[in-house]
């Protein structure tokens, strides 16, 4: 039977495109996001692209997904689990549609040992958002940025 794979907090759709690089053809991957823009976005960049039809696009809340139990052999996160409202509820919802021996991947921004932290935290608050600012005119993002990395527990919630 063919794999299903739902990634989850898709955004533009980069992580489900390179999914579908690496996966048998016959996998199905939905990309799942709240924002409808996004999706949008995701969405011209499979046209331009060409193939990727075994890739959707589809609105979900992370903390309610619209699926059943036990429906998917895989799921990921990139990126998005830092700012979800309850993170423990969005793992918890991820889990639940796992089909037994499913697989959970979670790409995220953690904290740097101690001594690298004035540097990699120098780097978040004063010079990304600089050359941000320069480069796209849109400062308070990568304020916004540096934050939620910050903000990121050390370690997760066992679920």
């Amino acid at each position: 039977s063919e794999m299903c794979i739902r990634d989850r907090a898709t955004g533009s759709g980069d992580v489900a495109f390179a999914l579908a690089k690496e996966m048998p053809a016959e996998t199905n991957i939905i990309g799942m996001d709240f924002c409808r823009p996004m999706l949008d976005e995701a969405e011209i960049k499979q046209k331009q692209r060409g193939g990727f039809s075994n890739i959707r696009f589809q609105e979900g809340d992370g903390l309610n997904l619209p699926l059943p139990d036990a429906c998917v052999d895989a799921a990921t996160i990139s990126f998005g689990l830092r700012n979800m409202a309850d993170r423990h509820r969005c793992l918890s919802e991820l889990a639940r549609v796992l089909r037994p021996q499913g697989r959970l991947w979670v790409l995220e921004f953690s904290q740097p040992y101690r001594w690298f932290r004035p540097i990699y935290y120098g780097y978040l608050r004063y010079l990304l958002p600089t050359i941000a600012a320069w480069v796209t005119g849109d400062r308070n993002a990568y304020d916004y940025l540096c934050g939620s990395i910050a903000e990121f527990p050390l370690s997760l919630i066992h679920i």
